[in-house]
């Protein structure tokens, strides 16, 4: 939950290295995690494609590294449940006259998996700054300084829902019910131009998902920055 990708059915990526599991399950290990698979760019614009499919979570097991593991104790998901249905999470990403983000999101589940899924895009804002949502324009403003970015998702045929889950509250995952404020450490300041109070915790946690009632099988979602 801590970065900025799309979660699905409440998971996210996490790929152990072989050496840390020894042979366990070794045959279900891909090539890749993800990859690059396309790239382009001519006047000052760049075009770049990501997949990313097998960085989720592909069988279940308690994930762990150097930071912990996955999971908040009592709240455990990734022991019991994985994403191998998952067929698909491509980005497509266009980065215009160095100004502009333009990010297609094309995420599809099998039909396995019975009525779909929920995918839920993830963005944090660490400074106390207010921060607006216009739930007709599916879009969210905010200002540091002089600098006001806007964050719009473009996609009409699916209702999104929109949470800001500031403060302690991002810690705890509203799908799953992992809560992680018990092992997380106050954030250390890691910019020296910061001007004010450095926030102990991220203070804006943004999650906009499709509707729980309204699960999907494939999504696209364009969003621009």
């Amino acid at each position: 939950m801590s970065q900025n990708i799309v979660l699905v059915d409440g998971l996210g990526q996490a790929q152990p290295s072989p050496s840390r599991m020894g042979n366990f399950r070794k045959d279900l290990f891909q090539p890749y995690a993800a990859r690059i698979s396309r790239f382009a760019g001519e006047n000052k614009t760049w075009y770049w494609k990501g997949e990313a499919a097998n960085a989720y979570v592909q069988f279940p097991f308690r994930y762990r590294e150097f930071w912990g593991h996955l999971g908040d104790g009592d709240t455990n998901p990734y022991d019991e449940r994985d994403l191998s249905y998952l067929h698909r999470a491509d980005r497509h990403v266009i980065f215009v006259d160095g100004r502009y983000f333009v990010i297609l999101d094309d995420l599809e589940v099998s039909e396995s998996k019975p009525g779909g899924s929920l995918y839920s895009w993830l963005y944090h804002v660490l400074q106390d700054v207010p921060l607006l949502w216009n739930p007709d324009l599916q879009q969210f403003v905010y200002s540091i300084g002089e600098v006001t970015t806007i964050v719009q998702h473009i996609r009409r045929d699916v209702p999104l829902e929109y949470e800001n889950r500031q403060r302690d509250l991002g810690l705890i995952n509203p799908i799953t019910g992992e809560d992680y404020g018990r092992w997380v450490r106050p954030i250390q300041l890691f910019d020296n131009n910061f001007v004010g109070e450095y926030p102990e915790t991220v203070t804006h946690n943004i999650w906009i998902t499709n509707q729980e009632l309204l699960p999907v099988l494939r999504i696209h979602m364009l969003t621009c920055s």
